[in-house]
């Protein structure tokens, strides 16, 4: 048998030859393409979805809307309906009702912060009883408070609890407990909220080693004393 070198089989013509490469070129282009192809066809189909589920989504919500509109409207006019029912029969329970909160307010709470007790005070809105307890405390350390606005320096007592108690508390100053200051001891003086352990000491050493206190404003020339101390000391101050 005669044989052929096995290159030879492989042998095309020139036309042959371009063919091929043609062919080839086309399966990589075809390769090539395909990808973007399909990702372009899936997006458009996904948009296409999406837009359909718009479509759909607005129907739906149109629907629910006017359904929700409908009720809405008759639920409107079944009140309606029933207010101009009740109206005649309701006139007389709202002129009860306002004639009632008038004299509520008339006849509102007012007591005396120098005199109340914890019970007194805990009948006023905002005060409980905590409260209630600070307030006679600090009270009996002041010796009485000469201000409304002194409630407002217990523990606790903010000024929007003071605004809304305020116009349901009244004072009466006669009463206020005061120190001598030419003859009250280191620990009395001490007692005050308003005398610091310095102030007292400087009170004691000026009447023994300078002279007694002659007057109120005396106080003034010790230097641990200020304007701001001075103007709330000065109720508790005596001399004798």
């Amino acid at each position: 048998m005669k044989q052929y070198p096995f290159w030879k089989v492989w042998y095309f013509t020139r036309e042959q030859r371009k063919g091929l490469v043609m062919i080839i070129f086309f399966v990589l282009l075809l390769i090539l393409i395909k990808g973007p192809i399909t990702n372009y066809s899936r997006k458009t189909k996904e948009a296409q979805l999406v837009k359909q589920n718009q479509q759909i989504w607005s129907q739906l919500k149109s629907q629910m809307d006017s359904s929700k509109a409908l009720s809405y409207q008759r639920q409107m006019q079944g009140k309606e309906d029933s207010n101009i029912k009740s109206m005649s029969e309701g006139n007389k329970d709202i002129v009860a009702f306002e004639k009632h909160r008038e004299q509520r307010k008339n006849t509102r709470l007012i007591i005396d912060i120098n005199k109340a007790t914890i019970d007194d005070f805990i009948q006023i809105r905002g005060i409980g009883k905590v409260f209630s307890d600070r307030i006679i405390k600090y009270r009996t350390k002041l010796g009485g408070f000469y201000s409304l606005e002194q409630i407002n320096e217990v523990y606790g007592i903010n000024d929007s609890i003071f605004l809304m108690i305020k116009p349901q508390l009244k004072i009466s100053t006669e009463n206020l407990i005061k120190i001598d200051i030419n003859h009250a001891s280191i620990e009395e003086l001490q007692t005050h909220p308003y005398i610091s352990k310095t102030l007292s000491k400087q009170i004691i050493g000026y009447r023994q080693k300078v002279k007694p206190f002659e007057n109120i404003d005396d106080v003034k020339k010790l230097y641990a004393m200020n304007d701001s101390i001075f103007n709330k000391l000065k109720h508790y101050l005596i001399i004798y």
